[in-house]
């Protein structure tokens, strides 16, 4: 059963997520509280988890505000991501039978979404795709880890990354196809799957960069059918 802080804790990442609640806007305790029936105790606590993911900044005498993320933090947490799902999808080999079926859903699912345009689609399939690699994980601290960096990415990223980037989604898809032609391998060099998964957010860190810095510019995209 979920408690009043899981409650409030949810409906706020939720609200972070989606841009209802902005970078640098201060989150209001009571007010908060009022709008979710509960009272300020339960926010509080939840507040602290989202310190905890570097969702919020708490300030004595100020209260919290949604933290605001750099161009160059999120470049970091790309590459912090490239170095645990690279571990997470070596671990995945080990259960490939199991989440393949399902993996390739995702992956036909973010091939059609970039033909039509609809990064919302694009974004949640790309999502899902890597969420379900991350499943495999057995050791606790790297999945929270895993969880807790995403969410920072959730609250900048988004739909609204491939739309700038198309040419990007369409490399991605690419690597994703190659990462499940590795997993179908019951042979697989596990190394070669570790640095695959590596790499491929390692091209989107360094395609952020190259966007940042106006190196190349939004170019127009279509998924060959």
């Amino acid at each position: 059963m979920q408690t009043k802080q899981d409650h409030a804790y949810h409906v706020l990442k939720e609200h972070i997520a989606k841009g209802l609640l902005l970078p640098g806007q201060r989150i209001v305790v009571n007010r908060f509280a009022g709008e979710i029936g509960t009272s300020a105790v339960p926010v509080r606590e939840a507040l602290l988890r989202l310190e905890a993911e570097g969702l919020v900044t708490i300030t004595p005498h100020v209260g919290a505000v949604v933290t605001h993320i750099t161009g160059e933090r999120i470049e970091m947490t790309l590459e912090a991501l490239a170095v645990l799902e690279g571990y997470a999808t070596r671990q995945a080999a080990a259960r490939a039978n199991e989440i393949l079926p399902e993996l390739k859903g995702h992956h036909g699912a973010m091939a059609v979404a970039a033909h039509a345009d609809d990064w919302e689609s694009f974004s949640r399939e790309n999502r899902a795709f890597h969420f379900l690699i991350n499943t495999t994980v057995v050791n606790a601290v790297v999945a929270k880890t895993i969880g807790e960096l995403w969410s920072q990415l959730d609250t900048c990223l988004s739909a609204s990354a491939f739309y700038l980037m198309p040419d990007r989604a369409l490399t991605s898809v690419d690597e994703h196809a190659q990462i499940i032609a590795m997993l179908e391998d019951p042979l697989v060099d596990l190394d070669a799957l570790e640095s695959l998964a590596r790499t491929h957010k390692f091209n989107t860190a360094k395609r952020l960069h190259s966007l940042k810095d106006g190196t190349q510019p939004r170019v127009s995209f279509s998924v060959p059918s």
